[in-house]
């Protein structure tokens, strides 16, 4: 599992940041929402975990393949607040409630729960960002709204 030291030791500019094998995601629009003037998108992000690598360059490619740009004070105000895998499923239910075809739960049927992070949540932001590690796949949840 990554902590904000680990993202200090990397240069966001790096010219190949963005990728990351395996990463793939699903996206729901605001039309996938029951009220779709609510503005919301969620983006899951999911990649098979390589052995000796702690999520922070997954955690950076699923921000980017959203297509927005990466800036440093986004990614320095984020949380990094260790979260129970509970938690992480109540935060993403919870975002997801409004949706009109739900995701399956849980994201991850394989793998041992290993640990997630809180980002940025609505205590803060009208964004929910959530990392979660398993054994086997990191898992990326992005929920906003422009509303």
């Amino acid at each position: 599992m990554f902590t904000k030291s680990d993202l200090n030791q990397i240069d966001i500019n790096i010219f190949g940041l963005h990728r990351y094998r395996g990463l793939y995601f699903v996206t729901y629009r605001q039309d996938a929402f029951a009220v779709p003037d609510s503005e919301e998108n969620i983006y899951i992000s999911r990649a098979p975990k390589y052995p000796g690598d702690n999520g922070i360059r997954f955690w950076l490619a699923a921000e980017m393949s959203r297509g927005e740009k990466l800036y440093g004070p986004y990614l320095q105000e984020a949380e990094f607040r260790p979260i129970t895998e509970e938690k992480f499923y109540a935060l993403v239910a919870e975002q997801c409630f409004s949706l009109i075809v739900k995701p399956q739960f849980p994201l991850n049927q394989s793998g041992k729960f290993v640990g997630a992070l809180l980002m940025y949540s609505m205590e803060t932001e009208f964004i929910v960002d959530l990392f979660a590690e398993y054994e086997d796949e990191y898992i990326h949840f992005y929920w906003h709204t422009t509303a």
